[in-house]
């Protein structure tokens, strides 16, 4: 066994805390809130940066109560518009 370079995953399908941190980063993120988590696991992977399925993602906004970000994408209406005036 020498020469064997140890891994740092206990089994080899388990997620990295580099890789939680990546999947926190992009799902509680402005720049990608337009995106589904699904599309957000696929993106990633042609990426190259992580290599997780799309229920993994969800499970881990589950369980660590992670937001997407739900801000209102449109400016606010104007309070004061055309006004009529008495003739």
């Amino acid at each position: 066994m020498a020469g064997m370079s140890v891994s740092p995953r206990t089994t080899p399908n388990q997620v990295t805390t580099d890789e939680v941190n990546t999947i926190r980063e992009m799902v509680t993120s402005d720049g990608y809130r337009h995106v589904s988590t699904g599309v957000l696991a696929r993106l990633t992977e042609r990426l190259g940066q992580v290599f997780a399925s799309p229920s993994t993602w969800y499970r881990l906004s589950r369980l660590h109560s992670w937001r997407r970000p739900r801000k209102r994408v449109y400016p606010v209406k104007p309070k004061v518009g055309i006004r009529a005036t008495k003739v």
